[in-house]
């Protein structure tokens, strides 16, 4: 890692601006006249899944999806004097759209998974509550003015946008169908798996964003991979917390093949007896045999290491970043969010020496 941080010299945070441009134009949007009381209410409901919106400033942890896309939004299409209104307009469509989205897939992925909660509302309800927020983004993104981009200029970015998005369904179909232990595995398969859903949905959405803002390839190309290795790095730290819940997530129970559990079965000393407790947790799912399963995890060094990758990943999005400086003025923000993707070299040298069952 180099000893300068990507994060010196950096602009005060403008989070909650951000997150206030957002918020303010999905109740906007909530106040259609097509939107009935009730059905209103299931969509808050689906959208208080991510908190970002609803804390309060002193209180929040959380970044926002859609922030982000503003974010990039506002870095590449630079100051417009002219039409700074618009411009501000249009940032807070796109953000509330891939806001909007983000939930919605992440609802639609909970059900196709079998880890939607209980306590949460009703499933269909839920799941038509999501139908909606597809919608209203697809409607928020069609409403940007004319005056930042051309009419036919969204038509085919938006055209482009929902083609990517296809791809994204192709990549989670083809984890809930071949992404289970029933053979070996190798590290590099696990991850193509993770690659083709949630990294490829967080590139999917940061390039549309760069591409409402520019018809530079180049800096679109690099906002795509810096969305693809942020995607994927969350991914990993999602697969360690779904791994460290078992009586509400399912992964192992159905032996899913995260990294997780896939390095661990590969290392010698561990693995076999794992491969014996997944197939008993396949007949007998009782609390004990999770407990032990994410015990021998831990031992085997799966959660460790995936959170050492998880952080190597997040590094190569922040070198991503710095190609990125040459070509515009990035936001704030952006740097807030990869702020949390890096680790002092000690620290890695720490969590790599404890990772290495060796």
């Amino acid at each position: 890692m180099p000893e300068e941080s990507i994060t010196t010299a950096v602009p005060p945070s403008n989070q909650p601006e951000t997150i206030q441009l957002i918020k303010n134009c999905i109740l906007e949007l909530l106040e259609l006249p097509v939107l009935s009381p009730m059905y209103r209410q299931a969509i808050l409901q689906v959208l208080s899944r991510d908190q970002s919106l609803f804390e309060e400033e002193s209180a929040s942890k959380s970044w926002s999806r859609g922030g982000l896309a503003l974010a990039i939004f506002r870095s590449v299409s630079g100051a417009l004097p002219d039409h700074e209104a618009a411009r501000t307009q249009a940032a807070a469509l796109l953000g509330a759209a891939v806001h909007m989205l983000y939930l919605a897939a992440d609802v639609i992925d909970d059900v196709e998974d079998g880890d939607y909660p209980a306590s949460e509302l009703a499933m269909p309800l839920a799941l038509n509550a999501s139908t909606g927020l597809l919608l209203l983004a697809q409607y928020a993104l069609l409403s940007i003015p004319g005056t930042v981009i051309s009419a036919p200029k969204l038509t085919e970015v938006v055209r482009q946008f929902n083609l990517e998005m296809v791809r994204t369904c192709s990549g989670q179909h083809n984890d809930l169908q071949d992404s289970y232990v029933d053979g070996p595995m190798s590290e590099e398969q696990c991850l193509a798996i993770a690659a083709g859903k949630n990294s490829a949905m967080h590139g999917t959405y940061h390039a549309l964003a760069a591409s409402l803002a520019t018809d530079n390839d180049e800096l679109i190309d690099l906002f795509r991979k810096f969305g693809s290795k942020l995607g994927l790095a969350l991914q990993l730290q999602n697969d360690i917390s779904d791994i460290l819940h078992p009586q509400t997530k399912h992964d192992l129970v159905d032996g899913k093949a995260t990294l997780p559990l896939v390095y661990s079965l590969a290392r010698d000393e561990y693995g076999p007896q794992l491969q014996q407790l997944l197939q008993d947790l396949n007949a007998h799912p009782e609390k004990e045999l999770l407990d032990h399963a994410v015990e021998l995890i831990w031992k085997a060094g799966g959660i460790y290491y995936t959170w050492v990758q998880s952080q190597l990943i997040g590094m190569e999005a922040c070198d991503i970043i710095k190609k990125i400086e040459q070509y515009c003025q990035i936001d704030p923000y952006i740097y807030e969010i990869i702020q949390l993707y890096q680790v002092r070299d000690e620290e890695l040298d720490t969590l790599l020496e404890s990772s290495n069952p060796d």
